[in-house]
């Protein structure tokens, strides 16, 4: 095989706590088609995706954590200096909804607010068992400078949508940076 450089490297982190469908998420992105089983995360996880958009390579590193253990790792999270978080609940559990939000005033800490953010609400395709009004969601989403999306790993619902938004997001902010550094050299 053909070894290419990347042109960007992107690290992402999923968050939110066990049992929301982070791993299921990350199957589903990787393989396109969702898991028959997933094991519940010990520790960290990492997979590796490899892009081409628009002629540019790119390399996504996307982390899983514990979900019951991220309040105890927000140290290695700064240290990682991720380039976007992205929070899941599972629209069926207002706890998991909950827990994000209790975790933002550390997230706000830990990256300075200037960090791409994604929220995730998870398990659209079980709509009649929604706890978390979709409202909260955006509302919440809103309120902290972030995107919002729903999802079904059951259905591949937004999945590989708000993967891509996170990505085009990420090359469009590392141009920006470009080429404010090719103007700054200039004056």
């Amino acid at each position: 095989s053909i070894i290419t450089k990347s042109d960007y490297k992107f690290k992402l982190l999923l968050l939110g706590v066990t049992c929301v469908g982070k791993t299921a998420i990350l199957d589903y992105y990787l393989k396109g088609y969702p898991p028959e089983s997933t094991i519940i995360t010990t520790g960290f996880d990492y997979s590796t995706k490899k892009l081409n958009i628009e002629g540019k390579n790119i390399t996504a590193f996307i982390w899983d954590i514990m979900g019951w253990s991220i309040p105890g790792h927000w140290g290695i999270i700064k240290r990682k200096q991720f380039d976007s978080f992205i929070m899941i609940y599972d629209i069926k559990s207002y706890k998991s909804f909950e827990s994000l939000k209790s975790w933002l005033p550390d997230i706000k800490e830990i990256t300075d607010n200037k960090i791409h953010k994604m929220l995730i609400g998870n398990k659209y395709d079980l709509e009649d068992e929604r706890k978390v009004p979709k409202e909260e969601g955006i509302s919440l989403a809103l309120e902290n400078g972030m995107l919002f999306f729903e999802t079904s790993v059951n259905k591949g619902i937004n999945i590989n949508e708000f993967f891509a938004q996170i990505i085009q997001d990420l090359i469009k902010l590392k141009e920006e940076e470009k080429n404010k550094l090719k103007e700054e050299e200039l004056e």
